[in-house]
């Protein structure tokens, strides 16, 4: 099991970023505190989901009301109990999670400039067919500047 998130493709082109393994991993963690003390943990979570709920009504005071304090620090406190969010990089896999960064990067920057280059062929040709169709309707043609 990886620690980083994995970027995976979905149906359309679409490119996300994959953490399961890692909600995986926290939610097995969760569910032994739970099974450990299930009154806590559930009350915990009554209370996160109450507090949220408070926040959102808070919401049109400008910062006045606390609920959306108290349940972050609520939140952070189940986090460190079932060992944190914080994901510790190992060197080796660092390189490689850049590595594939790069990679698609350079992808990007790749097909940015496809891109563009269509859409400046796409602005000509416009030009293009305006200015003929301009003369087959018998209008005065003033060609503009091709870009």
């Amino acid at each position: 099991m990886g620690y980083l998130p994995k970027l995976r493709r979905r149906r359309g082109g679409c490119a996300v970023l994959d953490g399961g393994e890692q909600a995986h991993s926290l939610l097995r963690e969760l569910a032994d505190l739970y099974y450990e003390d299930s009154e806590g943990v559930g009350d915990m979570l009554t209370t996160i989901a109450e507090l949220d709920k408070a926040a959102e009504r808070e919401r049109h005071l400008d910062g006045l009301g606390d609920s959306e304090h108290a349940r972050d620090n609520l939140v952070n406190q189940l986090l460190d109990e079932i060992g944190g969010a914080e994901l510790h990089f190992d060197p080796h896999v660092t390189h490689h999670a850049l590595m594939q960064a790069r990679k698609v990067a350079h992808e990007a920057r790749t097909l940015a400039i496809a891109l563009e280059a269509r859409a400046e062929e796409l602005t000509r040709l416009a030009v293009i067919a305006r200015g003929e169709r301009a003369v087959e309707s018998g209008h005065p043609v003033t060609r503009p500047a091709l870009p």
